[in-house]
């Protein structure tokens, strides 16, 4: 068997894993996070839900830092005691409308509190940005695919 002939083969492969590589890459993913407390008996949870994924979630409760510059839809806080908490989310920025959502939650013992925030809008020059940029790679990929 040539190894001459087996190396396209192994290319376009290489290009195509590559492919779906960077695609994955760019997607949200949700976020697990921890409050920062003492262990205690019976904490709970705070579930953050978004409209739709967001760039840059910073999140705070009680003022304790629980995520910074996450890429995410979805968030979950444990170990949260019982009690009121005050839920601070900011988002948004390198093309995004920055965006603040603040609110009250009431954590019951081994239960969980939801918010819902809606997530920041993209600018119109971001999205003809992205979207040229996006028309620009698939229009690489096809010509090294063609290439191989």
């Amino acid at each position: 068997m040539n190894q001459h002939a087996a190396l396209p083969g192994r290319a376009r492969g290489v290009v195509v894993a590559s492919a779906l590589c960077a695609l994955v890459a760019g997607c949200a993913r949700d976020v697990a996070a921890h409050y920062p407390s003492p262990a205690a008996r019976d904490t709970g949870q705070i579930e953050i839900a978004l409209t739709e994924a967001a760039y840059h979630v910073h999140v705070t409760i009680d003022g304790n830092l629980v995520a910074a510059d996450r890429h995410t839809r979805r968030l979950v806080v444990d170990n949260v005691p019982p009690g009121p908490h005050q839920v601070s989310i900011a988002m948004g920025g390198a093309g995004y409308t920055p965006t603040n959502h603040t609110t009250n939650v009431f954590v019951e013992p081994s239960g969980r509190a939801s918010v819902v925030a809606a997530a920041p809008e993209i600018s119109t020059a971001s999205s003809i940005r992205v979207g040229a940029v996006y028309i620009g790679e698939m229009i690489g990929i096809s010509a090294l695919l063609l290439l191989l």
